[in-house]
């Protein structure tokens, strides 16, 4: 192996390294969280016999399951399987199943690279946008563009403020009552940019977010 392809795959384990840990710390802070929350309203639940406190303990559960399911995706990333030409909108279409919004993906895209790479993406924007914008319904727009792919998942929900569509991405933050660890979206933006790509929100019409990627047709994890 010569000295600049063993950089390289340095530098790839550091970066697969980075995500592994991150996404332990996000699965145990998540799961701990959802539990707690999940038990207190059942508690609520016995004592008052309440239906809302029955539903909002589900909700808590489906939180812990989530972040269970995530972990696996990342789990499939730093295994790494061998990198094959894929179709986006199959692995989209393959993780809406486990929602129980409607998600409609539209489009087409092969990119040479990983299942388990847009795996952990749809997974947490799809997540983002069923427990954070209040949507009923989630599109993915898949093209080709220029030589690229171009990614949009769009939600339909209350939007995401321009003071803070900025700060979305970074670790730690999150805002609203449904505020989670804010690690979702930072993993999101942490993979994309490991293989080369980039992710920006916009304003969608007429109301809600659009998550825009763009990524080359040809990566590996470098």
């Amino acid at each position: 192996m010569s000295e600049m392809n063993l950089t390289s795959f340095e530098e790839a384990e550091r970066k697969v390294l980075k995500l592994i840990l991150l996404s332990n710390r996000m699965l145990r802070h998540d799961v701990m969280n959802a539990v707690t929350s999940a038990l207190l309203f059942l508690e609520l639940f016995e004592k008052t016999g309440r239906e809302e406190h029955l539903e909002r303990a589900k909700a808590s559960i489906n939180r812990a399951v989530f972040a269970v399911r995530n972990s696996k995706f990342v789990e499939e990333l730093a295994i790494g399987e061998e990198p094959r030409y894929i179709k986006v909108e199959e692995i989209a279409r393959e993780v809406a199943r486990n929602f129980s919004i409607p998600v409609l993906v539209e489009g087409e895209c092969q990119v040479f690279g990983d299942r388990g790479i847009f795996g952990a993406i749809f997974e947490n924007l799809f997540q983002n946008a069923v427990q954070h914008s209040g949507t009923d319904r989630v599109v993915v727009k898949v093209e080709r563009k220029r030589g690229k792919c171009f990614i949009r998942v769009k939600d339909y929900g209350k939007g995401i403020p321009d003071e803070i569509k900025d700060k979305i991405f970074s670790a730690g933050f999150s805002s609203g009552d449904s505020a989670g660890s804010g690690m979702g979206l930072h993993l999101v933006k942490e993979i994309v940019e490991s293989i080369g790509g980039k992710i920006w929100v916009e304003d969608n019409e007429p109301c809600g977010a659009v998550f825009v990627m763009e990524f080359p047709r040809r990566f590996f994890l470098s």
